[in-house]
Parts: structure tokens; sequence; C-alpha cells
């Protein structure tokens, strides 16, 4: 043993390899560390173009009376939306639980919404149930994936239509909305 430590600290030839050794691995690493952190960037851009449009998209209730209720939708994209569904949410609980789920009374279905400011009417008649209403959103942005803005304002992708989506049967009717100019 004591040869092996004596033949290296007599000889320094040595030193030179061990340097291109260090040298070479760290470049090797700053590579590696390189390349994860364009990877991880790449990888929030492209979340972020890809719900770019969506996040750009809201509505909420505007005017309540008993018969009708007035929605209010903000595109505030520069492309428009399409497919979107309208709908009478309860604030509190999810979609999936509360007394207008699956009723079309309460639903409003527009084929597209422009950039801007528009709005669609529903059935007022829910005031009876007990709840604190808020609106829910389902669309297809122009890229053609499928969004929900749930009734407390949090932004979902969606894997199916929005008519696939609450399991809806066709004939529907939709419309346009009527758009603030």
């Amino acid at each position: 043993m004591n040869a092996f430590f004596h033949f290296y600290l007599t000889n320094t030839s040595w030193l030179g390899d061990i340097a291109t050794w260090v040298s070479g691995l760290g470049i090797l690493a700053t590579f590696i560390i390189g390349f994860v952190q364009i990877n991880n960037e790449r990888k929030l851009r492209n979340q972020k173009e890809r719900r770019e449009q969506a996040e750009h998209i809201s509505a909420f209730i505007l005017k309540e009376t008993p018969s009708k209720t007035t929605v209010a939708l903000l595109n505030l994209s520069s492309e428009p939306i399409y497919e979107a569904i309208v709908s009478i949410a309860v604030f509190d609980t999810s979609s999936a639980s509360h007394p207008t789920a699956g009723s079309r009374q309460y639903t409003s279905f527009l084929s597209i919404v422009p950039p801007g400011k528009s709005f669609t009417h529903v059935d007022g008649s829910y005031h009876g149930m007990s709840f604190h209403p808020s609106i829910e959103i389902a669309f297809k942005d122009v890229k053609g994936k499928s969004w929900i803005r749930t009734g407390r304002g949090v932004l979902k992708e969606i894997s199916k239509s929005p008519v696939s989506y609450y399991k809806l049967h066709h004939p529907l009717t939709w419309r346009l909305p009527v758009h603030e100019t």
C-alpha cells in the first residue's frame, strides 16, 4: 500500500490526468444541468401556451329575476370559443352534486362566443332551492381543447367535449349569445 502512495506522490505526471478528468466531469455536469433546465422551461412554456386562451374565459351572474337569470360571458382572448355550455352551479359543492346538475332548464348552449363581452339567459326559477348560485362554463378553445371553469373559478382541462363531459344527448338547442358592441 505504501508503494502505491509513494508512486503517486513522487510521480506528478498523473496530476494532469486527474485535472483533465475533473474538468471533463464538470463540463458533463454543466451540460446535464443545462439540458434539464431547458427541458423544464420548455414544459412550462408549452403548458402556458396550452392554457393561454382558456385563462381568459369567465362567466358570472349579471342579473337575477324570479323568471330569468342574465349571465355575462367574458372572452378576453382574441379568438372565439366553441360549444360553450353555461350552467347554474352551486358555489359550495362540486358540479356533480348540485340540484341543477343534468337539468337543461338552468343551462344555455352557445355554439360560438366571440371575443369581448356577451350575454345569455337561463331559467331563474332555481331560487327556491336554497343554495348560493354561481356559473359553470365548459367550452372548446380555438385549438379544439376542452375546458371547464367551475363555479368557484377553477380552470380545468377536460378530456371530453363539453357535451360528452355533461353526458348530454342530442338534439341540443344551440344559439348565439347577445354580444355587447
